[in-house]
């Protein structure tokens, strides 16, 4: 019997890879917090500006909306050039936009309609980057590195989400909404410049001269024939789509049950938000340290759809009139907890799918999946805040997670009698 000989290591492609992996966690760093600042910086100048929450309402519909339409356009743009030049491309056209915003308010105020055209612009562009990153990262790193990449990013995520308000506020306070946008705008421009030395193409690859010549449509096309060939594929996505759907009950369950039924106040209310983005940066901290295989996802999966489903059926209990006796405080610690166990549970499910996703897709196809993917979760997030919405005005507040639960349990029923995913 012949032993399998271990693979030489490769001390340039080691170092490669390194480089990729520090230049990947910054930018991204500095690209995603300039993002979560802006964001909370102008929907607070808005409510200032106007006082409207219609308006202000508005302002997030034109940070969501461009992201639904374009996401597959981007994909299949992502397919046919240069994922490098895409991406760089994108984060310096964000930090220009700013710019000229900033120049503009030099010579005039900055209006409520500036406003919504930057936010729009803005969110193009970041769809177009969102797209190619996610497309290109297998090719950044080495199978083995996957899921710590993707940490990383989940990391940067969530660390941001934190931090980018909290900053945002201080920033804004301090210096005026002209100042951070030109402050931004140089950010989003470092990120790019930093982007440049990112090597796209450790694991090469190439664009077929057919992609090439195909319109951006029949390009477009091809990626949602690709996608209705692939029952894997397919099935991963249909569980994931309604996993995303039950999840976004959280976002109307735990603000009205922690304001209306605890009566939490604003600094009790932000200290319970902050729950599960923490849940999330602590459990990507840790899939980064430890190194995780990608060995049964699926089974792994669907351990962690029961752990979610039985934490979902927690947060139901501090406002079950049952526990009623208990200081409010209790209820707010006892939320927070629970909210950060969520975002644990969910990012060592997200994590797993997404290498999954990563390591099956076809590398020429990849951008176009992503951008189909993207498009349907976040079309289905509306849908589910709407449904929510109208359930929790309709039944006592302590039973919406529950429901919740015992629904996300049922998609883990399911997913065991699956035998074909099962193998994964």
């Amino acid at each position: 019997m012949v032993e399998k000989l271990a693979p030489i290591p490769n001390p340039k492609l080691e170092k490669t890879i390194q480089k990729n992996l520090i230049l990947f966690f910054t930018g991204s760093l500095v690209s995603n917090l300039g993002t979560f600042m802006y964001n909370f910086a102008i929907g607070l100048y808005v409510l200032t500006l106007t006082g409207s929450g219609k308006s202000f309402a508005i302002s997030i519909l034109f940070g969501i909306v461009p992201r639904i339409i374009l996401s597959p356009f981007a994909g299949a743009l992502a397919d046919k050039i240069n994922r490098k030049t895409m991406t760089v491309c994108m984060d310096i056209a964000s930090g220009i936009l700013l710019l000229c915003i900033y120049f503009i308010t030099q010579l005039t105020e900055l209006s409520l309609m500036l406003v919504y055209i930057s936010s729009a612009t803005l969110t193009v562009f970041n769809t177009f980057f969102g797209i190619s990153i996610n497309a290109s990262i297998p090719n950044l790193v080495d199978d083995k590195r996957l899921v710590t990449i993707n940490s990383l990013r989940a990391m940067v995520d969530s660390g941001a989400s934190i931090a980018g308000p909290m900053l945002g506020g201080l920033v804004y306070s301090f210096i005026g909404i002209e100042y951070f946008l030109l402050l931004n705008g140089i950010s989003f421009i470092c990120s790019g410049i930093s982007e440049l030395f990112i090597d796209f193409n450790i694991f090469n690859r190439q664009i077929s001269e057919k992609t090439k010549a195909q319109s951006l449509g029949d390009t477009l096309r091809e990626g949602f024939k690709y996608l209705k060939q692939h029952e894997l594929i397919l099935g991963i996505l249909k569980y994931a789509l309604f996993l995303n759907f039950i999840v976004t009950s959280v976002n109307i369950s735990l603000p009205y049950t922690s304001v209306q039924v605890l009566g939490a106040s604003s600094s009790q209310y932000g200290f319970i938000q902050m729950g599960f983005p923490a849940g999330i940066l602590i459990m990507s901290i840790i899939y980064t340290i430890v190194s995780k295989d990608n060995k049964k996802i699926f089974k792994k999966t669907t351990k962690g759809m029961f752990r979610l489903g039985i934490v979902f059926i927690f947060l139901g209990l501090p406002s079950n009139p049952l526990l009623s006796f208990l200081p409010n405080s209790i209820h707010m610690v006892i939320t927070f907890i629970v909210s950060a166990l969520l975002g644990m549970i969910i990012i060592s499910i997200n994590i797993p799918i997404q290498v999954m996703m990563q390591t099956t897709i076809d590398d020429a196809y990849r951008g176009r999946v992503s951008g189909v993917i993207s498009m349907m979760s976040q079309a289905i997030t509306p849908l589910g805040i709407i449904l929510f919405g109208f359930l929790v005005d309709q039944i006592s507040s302590y039973l919406l997670p529950i429901i919740s639960g015992i629904l996300i349990l049922a998609i883990g029923i399911l997913m065991m009698k699956d035998n074909k995913m099962l193998q994964l």
